[in-house]
């Protein structure tokens, strides 16, 4: 036994499985006085085998005779008397007489080992001693192939603790910390491994936790604190068994800002639903305001009395532009649909950009028919979109040299029911490669530098063009970029002819009704007027009108409501409606005048503008 434990001490240190046949068949032939022999071990169907005959290497390709041997219960002799096994005859050319053979079996692997002699035969001692250690091996065999085992699992989980983004740390049963990842590292901002978890506690300024009371079995300790900038949320349980103490620490910085945003945007609804029903009381009497104002201020007064009554028309005018800035601090905006004159938007843009275009060295092209039809669009989109085209002309320019022209082109263009209008943009810029037009108006494309565009400009523009029913493209062009946009012709009221117009003016206050005949009836159109729908709806049952304009919120009975009934009873009056109104805000409105493809102009509005949509109406 003596004699066998230096093998068992050299093999129980190798590092790997697949190292032990050299080491055992290094000692087992030293032991046994043998000239070579081989050990093979499998598992997991894989062979690991060392072969040595007088000091070299011996290539051993026929095992299959092994598998007689593992199945023994213990070692076989060969004698020199009897012949080798079918598939070792070659050794006998090479002077082997005897061999001795014992079977390897462990938890997880099986084998064989085998020894040579030339002349000396092995006998029954040689048989005991092998029997002898080949019992010892195995044991010795499977802590190898556990220890091997356990080294990979630690790897694999370390490997799989480096992958977490959450920081990890794990202390033993004192409270030191015994591992932990990277991520936590570079959260706490130090390498806590052998330190106490009170120092790890301590830098992180959390006074109300102990890792003692925690491994005590007193459960759970979670908390969410600023550490440097960051958020973090750090979770602490014991471990099962009592054998330590697990800490999970998570950067939550995100989901801080994000939380916060949310509860911004939830304040901001808050104050868009206040303005939004401040917005509507206060617009109709500013729209009587400022429109009765205006209406003083075109007749004869003497200079005390005008200064007077301007200044009254200047602070509704600006009491107006406070309730417009609410709004938008609200998100909210009064969108608009009304019968307009493009060649005025396109012109105002194109004036805007042009002096700061020529300073650049860009020279401003422009080209508007004189008989444009009219279109239905909301002006302060329009403009938006007319800008975006702009701007993005003027970058293109810019990439390919920062000199060149723009022609902006506006005429007729026919549409199914009618002629529309057609805008032409085109440049003298690089043009759109060909790879990347079908893309150009998707939310954030852009062939930009990252922080140098958000790819949202043609996207927006093309968005708005079809909600207004029309159409923006790229044209394919020999030189620079050809945008083009198809605006429908305006669905007009088919009204008489200037002289005996007659007007339907419908709202639930008074001074409106009254405001709306004083503007009208000078300018030549015969208004009458209904206070709230029902009367509204007796009126158009019984006489006929040109135009009705419609105030949305009324109470009985609403301009929704009215106008639905309308359809029932009037439908070909439907056409015939513009929508003034002082709820701008309201989803249930803006969707329904979407819906009806009527036109809308929202209180409180100048006296010019009422007069310009009732004129542009009958066009």
């Amino acid at each position: 036994m003596e004699r066998i434990l230096p093998i068992l001490k050299k093999v129980s240190e190798v590092s790997s499985f697949a190292e032990t046949p050299p080491v055992i068949l290094e000692g087992v032939t030293e032991l046994l006085d043998g000239c070579g022999g081989f050990v093979t071990l499998l598992r997991d169907g894989r062979c690991l085998d060392h072969g040595i005959l007088d000091g070299q290497v011996l290539p051993l390709k026929e095992r299959g005779w092994l598998e007689e041997v593992i199945g023994k219960d213990g070692p076989i002799l060969i004698k020199a008397s009897s012949p080798l096994p079918d598939p070792l005859t070659h050794l006998s050319d090479k002077g082997i007489g005897s061999m001795v053979a014992a079977p390897l079996k462990g938890e997880g692997f099986s084998g064989a080992v085998a020894i040579f002699r030339r002349e000396e035969a092995f006998d029954g001692d040689d048989l005991r001693t092998l029997s002898t250690l080949s019992a010892c091996l195995s044991p010795v065999l499977e802590k190898v192939l556990i220890q091997e085992e356990l080294k990979g699992l630690r790897s694999y989980w370390r490997g799989i603790l480096q992958s977490i983004r959450d920081g990890v740390c794990v202390t033993d049963e004192q409270c030191r910390v015994i591992m932990c990842n990277q991520a936590f590292r570079e959260m706490v901002g130090m390498r806590p491994d052998g330190r106490d978890c009170a120092d790890v506690i301590s830098a992180l300024g959390i006074e109300e936790l102990s890792c003692c009371s925690i491994l005590d079995g007193k459960g759970r300790f979670e908390k969410r604190f600023r550490y440097r900038d960051r958020h973090l949320h750090l979770s602490v349980f014991p471990m099962e068994g009592g054998k330590g103490v697990v800490g999970i620490l998570r950067d939550v910085t995100d989901e801080e800002r994000l939380k916060e945003s949310l509860l911004q945007s939830e304040k901001l609804a808050a104050v868009g639903t206040l303005v939004s029903g401040v917005a509507h009381e206060l617009n109709n009497p500013l729209t009587s305001v400022i429109g009765y104002s205006q209406l003083l201020l075109s007749k004869d007064l003497d200079e005390g009395l005008r200064k007077a009554i301007e200044r009254i028309a200047h602070e509704a005018e600006r009491a107006s532009k406070i309730v417009q800035r609410l709004l938008i601090l609200g998100r909210r905006r009064a969108p608009e649909r009304i019968f307009t004159e493009i060649k005025e938007i396109i012109g105002g843009v194109v004036d805007a950009f042009r002096e700061k275009l020529e300073e650049k060295g860009i020279e401003l092209r422009l080209s508007i028919a004189d008989d444009l039809p009219l279109v239905m669009v909301d002006p302060v989109q329009f403009r938006q979109v007319l800008s975006s085209l702009l701007i993005n002309a003027v970058e293109a320019i810019r990439e390919a040299g920062g000199e060149g022209f723009i022609e902006v082109v506006a005429g007729r263009v026919p549409f199914e029911d009618g002629e529309g209008v057609e805008i032409v943009f085109r440049d003298s810029g690089p043009g759109v490669p060909s790879k990347i037009r079908g893309r150009i108006f998707e939310p954030f494309f852009t062939t930009k530098d990252v922080g140098k565009g958000t790819g949202l400009g043609l996207s927006t523009a093309y968005s708005i063009v079809k909600d207004h029913g029309g159409d923006l493209f790229l044209k394919e062009s020999n030189e620079g970029a050809t945008f083009v946009i198809h605006l429908p012709p305006a669905e007009r009221g088919g009204g008489k002819e200037r002289g005996g117009r007659r007007i339907l003016a419908v709202d639930d206050e008074t001074n409106i009704l009254e405001l709306v005949e004083g503007i009208l009836v000078p300018a030549g159109y015969e208004v009458d007027k209904a206070r709230g729908g029902k009367e509204a709806l007796e009126k158009v049952e019984r006489g006929d009108y040109d135009l009705i304009l419609l105030d949305v919120k009324m109470p009985v009975m609403s301009g929704i409501e009215f106008y639905r009934r309308l359809e029932e009873i009037r439908p070909e009056l439907c056409r015939r409606v513009i929508f003034l109104t002082g709820d701008v805000v309201s989803r249930e409105t803006m969707e329904f005048v979407k819906r009806s493809g009527r036109p809308l102009l929202a209180k409180p509005f100048q006296m010019e503008d009422l007069l310009k949509a009732v004129s542009n109406f009958f066009k």
